[in-house]
Order: structure tokens, then sequence, then C-alpha cells
């Protein structure tokens, strides 16, 4: 005997979906519709169930809200479900959480009935993070077995959250700006040149030259979406910052399993002209500690080491991603290497254009070692923006 359509519906249940209530703390981007009915059954009936977002600046520099989901029907005739909703956090490729370092996290909410409101607080780091929330029911009848086919305990996907990239911008936060950049960064003009000159009284074409000498002015990595500021990570870095929080047994480890990102030696830095190779080597150092990983690197424009990120931001991952965003930042972290980490000496060094002593202050004192042409080439380059 068939089954009669409107008479299973009004017995057993339909796979419930999770509706996003609207909010001021993010926008809606678009919304498509999908099956979320068994194909097995004779009709499909579609809901809103893949809807994309994006927080709000605001909601950001808030750093916290409440997304709130109220289940809904699949079909009209569908009587109140005997089951269970999961929700699972996905988060942005190649990025993890920070509670329990997993790329995935799922929430079992336990037996739920329609119309009941499913919050889920999000935190800072989770709208930056979390790429998709994804529901899954499973029903707890017998009956369902027969009809669908399925085991008992197995989870039908039933809706899509995707949030978008994040449209955080530091510059705002910081009050450096008016208007968001909507987490696309912008480029320095010649008037901050300008400003940074008369503030630190140094001339602006010796402030050019560090960068020209740093990365010949190209902060970011060519080619490589989202954007990646350019980086030289240093090894000995890692073993001294992560190195004091590790056993000796541990530390053994990493030296003769991760020699060419953990160790005592400076060097071994795999160098090419655009810097990607250094990439791998950051992510590899992570695997040991990843905000001594990050403070390991030199980042973006001026090559400054992510060692003073106290100096300017909350976390590593914050200076991360704003060197990673936006050459304002890049500037704003420059500024605060030069006044609040290396001060008077490096400046004066700077106001007398004395290059040796910009060589070393700014580059350490291994300078000579690490690259000779130092000195030279920050006076090629000031000379050249004088002309």
């Amino acid at each position: 005997m068939g089954i009669n359509f409107y008479d299973y519906v009004s017995k057993y249940d339909f796979v419930p979906f999770a509706q996003l209530l609207s909010s001021e703390d993010f926008k809606v981007g678009t919304a498509s519709k999908a099956k979320i009915i068994s194909p097995y059954l004779k009709e499909a009936y579609q809901a809103i169930s893949d809807v994309k977002i994006e927080f709000k600046p605001e909601t950001l520099k808030k750093g916290k809200t409440v997304l709130k989901f109220k289940l809904q029907k699949a079909h009209q005739y569908a009587s109140d479900p005997d089951g269970y909703l999961r929700y699972k956090l996905t988060t942005i490729a190649g990025q993890e959480f920070v509670s329990n370092h997993k790329k995935e996290v799922e929430h079992d909410l336990g037996i739920k009935k329609y119309g009941d409101i499913i919050e889920i607080v999000f935190s800072k780091n989770l709208m930056e993070t979390v790429q998709f929330i994804d529901f899954y029911f499973k029903d707890n009848t017998d009956a369902w077995l027969d009809l669908k086919g399925n085991l008992p305990d197995s989870w039908e996907h039933c809706g899509r959250v995707t949030i978008d990239v994040i449209s955080i911008c530091y510059c705002l936060e910081m009050g450096f700006v008016t208007t968001s950049c909507g987490g696309n960064g912008s480029k320095i003009t010649d008037l901050m040149y300008e400003d940074l000159s008369k503030d630190l009284n140094v001339e602006k074409e010796v402030l050019y030259a560090v960068a020209e000498t740093e990365t010949k002015g190209n902060p970011f990595i060519s080619g490589i979406k989202p954007k990646q500021a350019k980086i030289l990570f240093e090894r000995h870095y890692l073993h001294r910052l992560a190195g004091a929080k590790l056993t000796a047994e541990r530390i053994k480890f990493y030296e003769e399993n991760y020699n060419d990102v953990f160790s005592s030696k400076q060097g071994n830095y795999n160098w090419d002209v655009e810097g990607i190779n250094q990439i791998p080597r950051l992510k590899k150092a992570k695997e040991i500690d990843k905000d001594a990983a990050i403070m390991s690197c030199s980042w973006g424009k001026f090559q400054v080491m992510g060692e003073y990120y106290d100096k300017a931001y909350n976390t590593a991952e914050d200076l991360e991603k704003a060197q990673n965003m936006c050459e304002i930042q890049q500037l704003y972290y420059f500024k605060i290497f030069i006044k609040k980490v290396k001060g008077k000496k490096l400046i004066d060094a700077m106001k007398n254009k004395d290059w040796e002593s910009i060589a070393y202050y700014y580059n350490g004192a291994k300078w000579r070692t690490t690259n000779p042409d130092y000195p030279t080439k920050f006076k090629k380059y000031y000379d050249e923006r004088k002309k």
C-alpha cells in the first residue's frame, strides 16, 4: 500500500528549519530556498534554508551579540517534532576556535518544540571567526525509520547561515577615520607620511626610505586572497617566546622536529622575493604556539616585529588581522614601534640621517650579518625621494 501523504504529515514529523530572526546587529545579504524534505517522500517543500549575513562594525565594537532562531515547520500539516536539534559552528578556512582549537564545534540543543526560540551568543571572536552555522535534526520516532529508510541516529541537514567576511575596520575603532573601510583596508597617503613626519620631527623621506628598504614599499604578497601582509618569520624568536612556556622535554622535541621554525639560532629563512615561502612557516609555527608564532614575524610595509603587539592591540591575533588588512594599520604600528619601543635613540638617528645607527636601532645589533646593505639602501631611497 502506498503512503498517503496527508495521513503521513498529520502523524509524523518533518525536519524543522531554524529561521534567523532579524536584528540591528547584522545585515542580511542574500537568502535562498532549498529543499529540506526527504526525497523519499512524494512531495518536496521548500523553505528559506540558506541565509547570508554580515555583522556591522558597531556590533564588533560592542563585542557581543545574540543570534535568535525560531523553529519553523517544514509543512503546515506537520506536528511538533519528537526529536533533537543540533547546530554546528564552522570557522573560516585556516582559522580555529580559540577555546578548543577545533575548526568545527557542535552543540546539541536536545529536544525542542516548534515555536521555541534558540539563542546563540556570539562574542567578537565568533563574529570574526565563524563562517557557517549549520542546523541538523534527528527524529526520535520508530515510524520515521520505516518511512525514510534511514537509521534512527542519522541527522538531517535542515538549514545554514553563512557569515560573510567581517566588515571590521580597525581604523574606525581607533578613531583614525569616520567611515569604515568595510574590511577592505586603506592605503597610506602622502599626507599621513607628512603627519608622522611632523609628529617625530623627522623628514618624511626618511620614513619612505625605511618602507622601500624593508619591502620596496609593497606591503602585501601579490596574488593571495584574502590579503596577506609580507612577513619574515624568525625562528629564534619563537624559540625564546614559546620556549619560556615549555618544558625542557618539549623544547628538545621541537628543536629536533620543527628546527626550521624553532631554534635558538637565527636564520634558515627560506626567503623568496615575494615572501610566499614564509606563509607555511608561520602556519607550522602556530602548531607550537599561535600567539608566539604571530609575535615571531615582522609584519607589513615596515617589517615591525609582532612581539610588540600589546603596545597597539588587545591580542596578537588582532595584530595579524590588522596588518593583513590595512596599510594604515601598518603605518600606525610603525609609529608605535618608533615611539613606544625604540624611542629617542632611533628618532635621533632618523633626524640626523645616521644610516648605520638607523640600521642598528631598527634591525638589531646583528644587522651587519643579516643584511650589511641596510645603510646603503636607506640612503639610496632617501636620495631618490628627495629628488
